[in-house]
């Protein structure tokens, strides 16, 4: 029995496909015209073949149906053959040709996507038809026709056969630079000189100088996800001075489990340069009960409540600073400060829409409310501190408010501080002497590309990494049920156990594995801020295929996520009788005040305003970070990368990491001097 090989399903060069699907791809590079003709001929031939063959695709792909049931028929050829017809029918002024142009485009959209089936991911980048398949492009008015075909991606596992006769000295992807921290610095720093202009006395290590306390400082954080709440208590930690001691309580954190990770990275500090800190979880109320209080139908009770609560808890009476956000429900943090004056530190990392009262008179007063609150006047009681580490976040919360926020960037200290770097913790160890693991990670592609995607992924993983292969590493897959685990000799396999069980620890993740494949699922993830943190070399999709990703998750109400670009997630707007006025600082990267559509969730279907919203992502701007736009490209960087590489890598992370915290610093520094010495400043 002859085993698939996949390239040759997408390229329809192997057996029982025509060959006039050949044919056609040698005419789109040569002579447009005698394509167009051919493929308009390819879509009469086939178009009764076309809804059930691209829709049993994936039957095929998985092992459930055989290629002999497309008797001939190829789905991407087909796709292809649709956009290359469409080619004739472009004449500007004609509406009628227009229209019959999106006809053909839009059914190449839909056999691309298998018929609606495969909506996160198509592959189609490993294919030979790659340029005249990209989703994007054939959303467009006017697609771009082919100029460039890459054959690249379409190897097949023969290929992968003999990785050792690439120089491992360097890799074809080069990693990104950085676009991120100049203007990260200035708008930050401008920030601060409008809210923050006041920082008490430094002791020569950078630390604030606090009056003796007689008692440890008592921090409680509100919030579902566990890390982001995390953040801003391991940064404050960096700043305060190293004889106070601190306690931190989580309450209603859920995400992950936080007992697990608080016994990792809530130890004894490593030097005397950090303050001792003592972490639990409360479970009074629990977590449903923190979960649901938002949802309640009335806000006076669910109020009432809150402060009866706030008020018989003697940790929470006794607390010097609230921090809230945590991928919680934002009107949460509204209702702490309602019912207390204590200060409090708000990071913002989920809409304001985000599970707030659906009525229109709440969600008026509500954004009054924040608009109070995020922009405190020096006689105002209950000293707060707001701000995001999303750029897209600032600008959607400027459009529905007029309140624009800092943007501060996530560092993720619990997790350096856990890690074991390469060099030891003074980096004194040289690249010539450190040997790389032997282990990639596959991160979180079960939640990016869903069920079938993720699986086929494996299987075309392991068809181009072969057991017998010298390829460098060995591929793991994180949480993926019901696939092979390790054993000698095997080259691809998934963590073994429950999800609980895989889960490694930050030591872990920096000691076991010399890279990580990401797939985002959102504009903002903690994941990518922990890989980046302890210095994992990261690769993740480039932006035209990260868009694509966005675009399907986005049209498709069978999971959630991308949920910051949700339209029901920027419902909002605040009435105002006064000229729009800029921004009160510049916040950078391009801002422009009269683009906020893309921000509001409204015609993401265009795809350069979905390209707009993407390029606000951290991973995006941040330096260091490889990409890929196909399965065969990215094995074939990963095959190309070598211990020197690898180590300059993570110590260019490290180092621009570091080289942002001299900004950071500042604004936690700043932030503790109004919330814990009682500075308040508009």
């Amino acid at each position: 029995m002859v085993s698939l090989v996949f390239s040759d399903i997408f390229d329809c060069t192997g057996r029982g496909f025509h060959s006039d699907w050949n044919h056609l791809y040698k005419l789109v590079s040569s002579d447009t015209a005698a394509a167009s003709s051919l493929a308009a001929s390819l879509v009469t031939r086939w178009r009764n073949h076309s809804q059930q063959g691209c829709k049993r695709l994936p039957d095929v792909l998985l092992g459930e149906a055989t290629l002999m049931e497309f008797h001939g028929f190829c789905p991407f050829g087909y796709a292809a053959a649709l956009n290359a017809a469409s080619w004739s029918l472009e004449q500007p002024g004609s509406v009628q040709e227009d229209r019959r142009s999106r006809a053909l485009r839009d059914e190449a959209l839909e056999c691309l996507s298998m018929g609606g089936r495969w909506w996160t991911w198509t592959f189609h980048g490993d294919s030979r038809w790659q340029d005249m398949l990209s989703p994007l492009e054939l959303l467009g008015k006017r697609p771009g026709r082919a100029r460039r075909l890459r054959s690249e991606a379409a190897v097949t596992a023969a290929t992968f056969a003999s990785f050792g006769s690439s120089d491992a000295s360097s890799s074809s992807s080069r990693p990104s630079t950085d676009r991120y921290l100049e203007q990260y610095a200035k708008q930050l720093r401008a920030a601060m000189a409008q809210r923050l202009p006041s920082v008490l006395p430094l002791s020569p290590s950078g630390k604030l100088r606090l009056p003796v306390a007689s008692r440890p400082l008592q921090f409680a954080a509100f919030g579902v996800h566990t890390t982001t709440l995390l953040e801003p208590m391991w940064a404050l930690r960096r700043i305060l001075p190293e004889d106070h001691n601190l306690v931190f309580a989580l309450f209603g954190a859920t995400h992950p489990p936080p007992d697990r990770l608080v016994q990792e990275v809530c130890l004894p500090p490593r030097n005397d340069h950090l303050p001792h800190l003592t972490c639990f979880s409360s479970f009074y109320p629990d977590a449903s009960w923190w979960l649901d209080l938002v949802d309640r139908p009335k806000m006076q009770p669910a109020l009432d409540e809150l402060a009866e609560v706030m008020g018989d808890d003697q940790y929470l009476r006794g607390s010097d600073c609230l921090i809230c956000g945590g991928g919680h429900s934002p009107t949460l943090c509204f209702m702490l400060r309602m019912v207390t004056d204590l200060p409090m530190l708000i990071t913002l990392q989920a809409p304001l829409t985000f599970r707030m009262p659906r009525g229109e008179d709440q969600r008026a007063l509500l954004v009054a409310f924040f608009r109070e609150m995020a922009r405190p006047s020096p006689s105002s009681r209950g000293r707060t501190v707001t701000s995001t580490s999303l750029i897209f976040l600032q600008r959607q919360v400027w459009a529905q408010t007029g309140c624009l926020l800092p943007v501060v960037r996530n560092h993720n200290w619990y997790a350096a501080e856990s890690a074991e770097w390469p060099g030891g913790a003074d980096q004194t160890a040289g690249a010539g002497t450190w040997q790389p693991p032997h282990e990639v990670l596959f991160w979180q592609n079960h939640v990016s590309l869903k069920g079938e995607v993720a699986i086929f992924l494996w299987r075309l993983v392991k068809q181009l990494v072969s057991d017998d292969s010298d390829f460098p590493f060995n591929l793991v897959f994180k949480n993926m049920k019901k696939l092979p685990s390790s054993r000698a000799g095997r080259k691809v396999y998934a963590l073994a156990g429950n999800l609980d069980a895989s889960m490694a620890t930050y030591r872990d993740l920096s000691r076991r594995y010399a890279a990580a494949v990401l797939f985002p699922h959102d504009i903002g993830m903690i994941s990518f801020d922990d890989l980046y943190a302890v210095g994992v070399p990261i690769f993740m999709p480039e932006s035209e295929l990260v868009a694509e990703i966005a675009r399907v998750h986005l049209i498709s109400t069978k999971n959630y996520p991308w949920y910051l670009l949700r339209a029901e997630h920027a419902d909002l707007h605040y009435a105002r009788a006064d000229d729009l006025r800029p921004p009160p600082w510049d916040p950078g990267w391009n801002f422009r005040a009269n683009e906020t559509q893309a921000y509001l969730g409204k015609g993401l279907e265009d795809p350069d305003l979905l390209r707009q919203a993407v390029a606000t992502s951290n991973f995006m701007l941040l330096p260091h970070v490889r990409r890929f736009g196909s399965v065969a490209g990215l094995l074939r960087d990963l095959s190309m990368l070598g211990p020197a590489e690898l180590w300059k890598t993570r110590e260019a992370m490290r180092l621009s990491s570091l080289e942002a915290w001299e900004v950071t610093a500042d604004f936690y520094r700043r932030s503790a001097s109004c919330l814990l010495a009682g500075e308040t400043h508009g």
